[in-house]
């Protein structure tokens, strides 16, 4: 009587884990079950070390149970095979599109004279990443610069307080949660949360006379995690587009 190729049975098992983990991460987050940190670790390892896993011994049990073996599973080691290989691309073309991001989660318009944040965001920073810039370390500045030069002060041909307006709306427009408008220092402060693991990410935006007209600087800062993938630089181009085009 054939017998069934353990591997393969194995291999099965970890592809299927590894995508209960891939779902389950983001979805307890959703339900308020894990924490987005939490949420994240379980996916990752879901995406990375059970693809991994799953895809060793999907390769070893088809080589198990190629047919003069006569062992039977082939298809639960297709299956953990499968498995991993779509896992470990995701990872593969996330890790690829985030190849030029420097390990930094706290960039601005101005690294000189950085917008700083105030003191009802410091109260509710109870977390991983500090508030003052440059917070990662004084190397912080210049790899910004390094991988993001286009990020610059804006300038625009309107009052201050026109100007500010502009801002809150353009913040609005790409869904920011506005927590704070001052017009008397020019300030506005909002956060944005990621769509998957509901990470937050705290904006301040410094609006301040510049001739006849405004110049606005933007600050984007992760609450959690040493590097963000070029996401708060992405957050700050959509903010100068959506600024410009009001």
């Amino acid at each position: 009587m054939p017998k069934t190729s353990i591997t393969a049975d194995i291999a099965a098992v970890l592809g299927i884990l590894a995508l209960l983990a891939v779902v389950l991460g983001p979805a307890a987050i959703h339900l308020g079950l894990f924490s987005p940190i939490r949420g994240f670790v379980v996916f990752a390892f879901g995406s990375l070390l059970g693809s991994l896993l799953s895809f060793i011994f999907g390769i070893a049990g088809l080589l198990r149970t190629r047919p003069a073996s006569g062992r039977l599973g082939r298809g639960r080691a297709w299956v953990g095979t499968g498995v991993g290989v779509f896992l470990l691309l995701l990872a593969g073309i996330q890790l690829f599109l985030g190849r030029h991001a420097p390990a930094i989660h706290d960039v601005t318009t101005n690294t000189a004279f950085p917008p700083m944040f105030s003191d009802s965001v410091r109260a509710l920073r109870t977390h991983q990443n500090g508030v003052d810039y440059p917070d990662g370390g004084p190397s912080v500045p210049e790899m910004q610069k390094q991988a993001y030069p286009d990020l610059t002060t804006i300038t625009l041909p309107v009052p201050p307080e026109v100007a500010l307006n502009h801002a809150r709306l353009a913040g609005e427009q790409l869904g920011w949660k506005i927590t704070r408008v001052d017009p008397t220092e020019g300030r506005v402060e909002a956060y944005d949360v990621s769509r998957i693991f509901m990470f937050i990410d705290d904006i301040v935006i410094r609006v301040r006379p510049s001739g006849t007209g405004s110049s606005v600087d933007v600050r984007s800062s992760s609450r959690v995690g040493l590097g963000d993938l070029g996401k708060n630089a992405a957050r700050i181009r959509a903010f100068r587009k959506a600024l410009l085009s009001t």
